[in-house]
């Protein structure tokens, strides 16, 4: 869908309410722009608190590949609500990844509990680089679709996530917990 509108002379626009509503945002609501100078566009994001990629470790540049970390985008942050699933097609479209996606169940580690995992690959990038993001998509798919809003895990589910991290991830993972906990602590 393709909207317009005018810029006024104190350089304002109004924000079609159909993209308001589809972002989310209300009056005094802040919103981040991003120039793509290669594709020659503008991307139009909810402002949020952001932490450091665990991927890249904040530089934005996955030294392996010697290519841009695909998780954050060369940003080097993550959103604190960082949601995997609403940034494929944002991966899909900036890096041209394939995507997987497979159901994990292990009745013995989750009561039952059913898993959808997504993982990216591509072929320009350092098979270890992909295992660390892969590590990293892991941990927030885990979160976002197994701990919901509680925004904690319990001992079965935080076996499993620790049982699916193939990398050095595996060992920042208290990092992540630590960093959700602070922030329920500041109310965020």
């Amino acid at each position: 869908m393709r909207l317009t509108a005018s810029l006024t002379s104190k350089g304002q626009v109004t924000i079609p309410k159909s993209v308001r509503d589809f972002l989310g945002v209300d009056t005094g609501d802040k919103l981040d722009f991003q120039i793509d100078y290669e594709n020659n566009c503008v991307h139009l994001y909810v402002h949020q608190i952001e932490r450091t990629c665990l991927a890249c470790r904040g530089s934005g540049w996955l030294v392996a590949s010697q290519q841009e970390c695909i998780l954050c985008v060369g940003t080097g942050n993550l959103p604190v609500e960082f949601m995997p699933l609403k940034w494929l097609s944002i991966w899909q479209r900036k890096y041209d990844v394939s995507v997987e996606t497979s159901i994990l169940h292990d009745d013995d580690l989750t009561e039952g509990i059913y898993v959808p995992m997504t993982k990216i690959n591509h072929p320009a990038y350092d098979g270890g680089d992909m295992q660390i993001m892969n590590d990293v998509l892991a941990i927030y798919l885990f979160l976002q679709l197994v701990a919901g809003d509680k925004n904690e895990l319990q001992e079965g589910e935080f076996t499993l996530l620790k049982s699916l991290l193939k990398t050095s991830v595996k060992d920042r993972l208290h990092h992540v917990f630590k960093i959700e906990d602070e922030i329920n602590d500041e109310g965020l």
